[in-house]
C-alpha cells in the first residue's frame, strides 16, 4: 500500500471514535512494543455522537446558525492553553464519552478530585510533549486546533507528522519516528550532516530513510464537549485540519484509525467524511480509564485504518 504524503487520523477510543492510545507507562504516554504493533497513544478522541443522524439532518440554514460564532484557531501551546486542553479532554472524553471509556464496572462519580487531577496531569504531559512550546524547532511538525465560541472551548484536534511503514501498514510511534530521523542524519559524516542541518523532515525521509518509510500526517486528540453536539464542531475541526494538512503541510491524503466496534465513529468517517477501509490490526491496543486504581489501562481492540484523498 502506498501513501503519497498522507495525513493519518488516529481516532480509536472515543464514543465517536478515538485512537488506539499509548500506555501511561511512559510519561509521554506512548506505547511502542514494536514497529508492527499499532501505536497505543492516549487522547485520541472524537465524540461522534454529535454527527450521528438517527433523525433527519438539519437544514443548511439551521446548520449555519448552529455554527455562528464558532471559530477554529491554533492553540498557542503555552502552559495555560495546554492545561485547559488537558482538563477538557479528561472531563469530556475520558470520563463522559458516550462510548464509555471506563474500565468495566467503574463509576465516574467515585473519582476523587486528587485522582482526577492525576489523570489531567498525565494528559497535560502528553499534550505538552506533542504541542507545547519548545526552544528551537521540532523534528516533526505538530499543531493543536481548538474550536471556541463566546462560551469557551467547544472541541479540539491535534495534527502531527509521523513515519509510516508501507510494508506493515503501521504508523511508527512519535518517539521512534524522531529517533529514525535523527539517527539517519547522525550516521552521516560531518560535511553531510551540515548539509542536512536545516533540512525538512520530508527531505530527510525521502533522501536518507528506507523506501518503505514515508512521512505522513496524523490527526489525533479529536474531542468535543456535550454543548457542541449537533453543531457540527467535530466535522468543522476535521475540515480545518484537512485544509491545514493540504494547504500548509502539502499532504494530499488523510488516514485515520478507528476501533472496529465503534459503529458511530465508522459511520461518521465513512458516510459523512468519505474515508475508505485500507487495513486492519487485530492486535492493536487502546486505553481505558481505571477509576478504581486511578490509572489508564491498555485493552486490546481491533482497529481499522481508513483513508481519504484530500
Amino acid at each position: 500500500m502506498t501513501f503519497s504524503r498522507t495525513v493519518t487520523f488516529l481516532a480509536l477510543l472515543g464514543a465517536a471514535g478515538a485512537f488506539v492510545v499509548p500506555s501511561p507507562s511512559s510519561r509521554l504516554l506512548t506505547c511502542s512494543r514494536s514497529e508492527s504493533a499499532t501505536e497505543a497513544r492516549m487522547f485520541f478522541a472524537d465524540d461522534a455522537t454529535e454527527e450521528k443522524a438517527p433523525s433527519p439532518a438539519p437544514s443548511s440554514t439551521v446548520a449555519a446558525e448552529a455554527n455562528t460564532g464558532i471559530k477554529v484557531v491554533p492553540s498557542s501551546g503555552d502552559a495555560s492553553s495546554i492545561r485547559q486542553a488537558a482538563t477538557f479532554m479528561v472531563e469530556y472524553f475520558w470520563l463522559s464519552s458516550p462510548q464509555n471509556l471506563l474500565a468495566a464496572g467503574d463509576d465516574p462519580s467515585s473519582l476523587s478530585d486528587a485522582a482526577k487531577a492525576k489523570f489531567i496531569d498525565e494528559q497535560d504531559n502528553d499534550l505538552t510533549e506533542t504541542y507545547g512550546e519548545i526552544m528551537g524547532k521540532r523534528t516533526l511538525d505538530s499543531c493543536l486546533l481548538t474550536a471556541e465560541d463566546d462560551g469557551g472551548l467547544l472541541g479540539l484536534v491535534g495534527i502531527e507528522s509521523r513515519l509510516y511503514n508501507k510494508n506493515t501498514d503501521q504508523i511508527v510511534t512519535a518517539e521512534k519516528s524522531q529517533a529514525l530521523l535523527k539517527n539517519a542524519v547522525a550516521s552521516l559524516g560531518p560535511k553531510q550532516r551540515r548539509q542536512y542541518k536545516d533540512s525538512s523532515a520530508s527531505e530527510v525521509v525521502s533522501e536518507l530513510l528506507p523506501p518503505e518509510l514515508e512521512l505522513v500526517c496524523t490527526l489525533s486528540n479529536l474531542s468535543v464537549s456535550p454543548r457542541s453536539r449537533r453543531r457540527g464542531v467535530a466535522m468543522r475541526l476535521c475540515q480545518e485540519a484537512e485544509k491545514l494538512a493540504k494547504e500548509e503541510w502539502n499532504f494530499d491524503s488523510m488516514c485515520l484509525l478507528v476501533e472496529k466496534e465503534n459503529e458511530a465513529a465508522k459511520s461518521l468517517y465513512e458516510t459523512k467524511l468519505g474515508y475508505e477501509l485500507i487495513a486492519s490490526n487485530s492486535v492493536a491496543t487502546g486505553l481505558r480509564v481505571d477509576i478504581a486504581n486511578g490509572s489508564f489501562v491498555e485493552q486490546q481492540h481491533e482497529t481499522l485504518t481508513l483513508r481519504k484523498e484530500l
